[in-house]
């Protein structure tokens, strides 16, 4: 089944409401699976400068939303999907998970693995329904326009981000760090065999997708109980050092929330370091920490040690975009040097938040070659 068939029959079936979806002529089951993230809500800092946005919202159901939230298994039908798993991450202020059905399903029916389709902390099912929203949120990009007159790239699908980011730039890496203390928890629930889907020790691989594949490098470089010393992992899009990121996008965030956290975390990051705050410790005492700080730009992402190095250069896997404006081709090199990296080009209009966009103007011939291009490197990669 082509891509542009297989989105379109995915997003008919898909019901995240659903515990249990049975694809039977696909070999596929989609299991829902409920998560409680190890957090407490006193982990999650209040959102200075969110007052309107907060109340309209609600503080309290906003963390109770992130703390407890459900993801979805893609599980083949054959022993070897209990024996392992694929690791999915998404990007940056994405609230769907439409996009992914096909990417999951393609990876799960072609290397026989389970795929996790894992939601980032405030994304996804971890937020709240009114940030995607036009109607609702509109009255909060007003706001935001009149506040500064100058700015670019602000819509109602990032004023949400753009605002928590602008006000209070640490949520960035507090972010970061729950989603990558989530998945070290998923982790070893699977490695311990308390898992329902998995039998005990199952071998885990990543698929990162733009700011996923962000995040799969601190899951990497920190490598918690050594639980991902032998694991792929794939980056699309993504994985250039932070310094290189271009984050400005309707899609993503404003032009004023990313230059606020690009400086916070490039320009401020030696003061913030020396701070008594919970970010700073953080940053200073936990491996999730010492990950990020060497991500952030291409001095410390060389300073990295020998062995992270190593495991870079056995276990990563890297295809990007020719015309990719957020993670731009030369921020890749900049950051990888002479590891190999697939630069890829298509022969239509495509760009870095919707690389398989779904068309009825003849393309969609094009469109699936593309997806095939890019997903048989990967399965080839993670298989």
């Amino acid at each position: 089944m082509n891509y542009t068939k297989l989105q379109s029959t995915l997003t008919g079936l898909f019901n995240p409401e659903a515990n249990l979806t049975e694809l039977p002529d696909l070999g596929i089951t989609i299991h829902t699976s409920k998560f409680q993230s190890p957090h407490i809500e006193d982990d999650i800092p209040e959102f200075g400068g969110m007052k309107g946005l907060d109340t309209f919202i609600g503080y309290n159901s906003l963390a109770y939303r992130n703390l407890n939230f459900t993801y979805y298994i893609f599980q083949p039908h054959s022993e070897r999907a209990r024996d392992n798993a694929i690791l999915l991450l998404h990007g940056l202020n994405e609230r769907s998970w439409d996009k992914y059905l096909s990417w999951a399903y393609t990876l799960a029916a072609e290397t026989g693995k389970s795929v996790i389709l894992f939601p980032i902390a405030f994304h996804m099912n971890r937020s709240p329904e009114a940030w995607h929203d036009q109607r609702q949120m509109s009255r909060f990009v007003d706001a935001r326009k009149k506040s500064n007159t100058e700015n670019e790239n602000l819509s109602f699908a990032n004023i949400a981000i753009s605002e928590r980011l602008t006000y209070a730039p640490e949520t960035f890496f507090l972010s970061g760090y729950q989603s990558a203390k989530d998945i070290y928890f998923l982790t070893r629930e699977i490695k311990a065999g308390n898992h329902a889907l998995f039998h005990q020790n199952a071998h885990i691989d990543f698929f990162g997708y733009s700011f996923g594949a962000f995040l799969e490098e601190i899951l990497l470089i920190s490598n918690p109980e050594n639980f991902y010393s032998d694991s792929k992992f794939f980056f699309f899009c993504g994985g250039c050092v932070f310094s290189e990121f271009n984050g400005t996008s309707k899609y993503i965030l404003d032009k004023r929330a990313f230059e606020r956290i690009r400086y916070f975390y490039i320009d401020e990051m030696d003061i913030e370091l020396r701070r008594s705050t919970l970010l700073s410790k953080l940053l200073n005492d936990t491996g999730f920490g010492f990950a990020f700080r060497h991500i952030c730009t291409p001095s410390h992402f060389a300073n990295l040690p020998s062995e992270v190095k190593k495991r870079i250069a056995d276990n990563v896997s890297l295809v990007a975009l020719e015309q990719d404006k957020i993670v731009p081709k030369e921020a890749l090199n900049k950051t990888f040097g002479a590891h190999p990296i697939t630069f890829l080009d298509f022969d239509y209009e495509y760009f870095h938040e919707m690389p398989f966009p779904l068309s009825e103007n003849g393309i969609s011939e094009s469109i699936d070659n593309a997806f095939s291009k890019v997903f048989a490197i990967a399965v080839s990669e993670l298989k």
